[in-house]
């Protein structure tokens, strides 16, 4: 034989005893009855070792939702930053947006849908807030007293019904600012 081939067959010699398929799972002997059990047996040359996997916890994750207690409202975490204020819409009547300004706000929490009959409903039973204007809508004869309509947004409500809500329910109306922050977003979208 010449070098040349006895360095290949010595090769395909490693290589086909290297990559011999393992059994699918370990013998039941050595197999440890809990992820915390140790072995007892130390493993033999005919065995391969078993491992327990690191148990890995999930990463903490600042938390961006939640449900408020009081009235089940989800809410949406809106993080610190600014929002441009003003001068952002070509059709504006008025020139009181203008100039286009940057305005800091501080993280806040905000209600990710509008409050429902339902909800509003919870606080004037509680006794806190006063029924709204009408029972009606612009469509609807009944619409606040109907329970078909239970998940719709309340109407005929003014600022100072809206502030009384925010109050029981322990959170308050948003600013102007937050407001425009939490619609439009960091991508200056007028419509996001």
């Amino acid at each position: 034989m010449t070098p040349r081939f006895s360095a290949c067959l010595l090769a395909l010699t490693f290589l086909s005893a290297a990559c011999q398929p393992r059994p699918a799972t370990p013998p039941a002997t050595l197999m440890p009855a809990s992820p915390t059990e140790t072995l007892s047996a130390a493993p033999t040359d005919s065995a391969p070792e078993i491992l327990t996997p690191t148990q890995i916890l999930p990463t903490p994750t600042p938390m961006t939702e939640r449900i408020s207690p009081v009235d089940g409202m989800p809410q949406v975490y809106v993080p610190t930053g600014s929002v441009r204020m003003g001068g952002l819409d070509v059709h504006a009547d008025r020139n009181d947006e203008l100039p286009a300004h940057y305005v800091e706000i501080d993280a806040f929490w905000i209600d990710q849908l509008e409050v429902t009959n339902a909800m509003y409903l919870l606080c004037v039973q509680a006794g806190t807030c006063t029924l709204p204007g009408s029972w009606a809508s612009e469509r609807r004869s009944s619409y606040f007293n109907t329970e078909e309509f239970k998940d719709y947004p309340v109407v005929s409500v003014t600022w100072g019904q809206a502030n009384v809500y925010c109050a029981w329910a322990e959170r308050r109306l948003p600013t102007e600012a937050e407001w425009e922050r939490a619609a439009r977003g960091d991508d200056f979208r007028n419509y996001p």
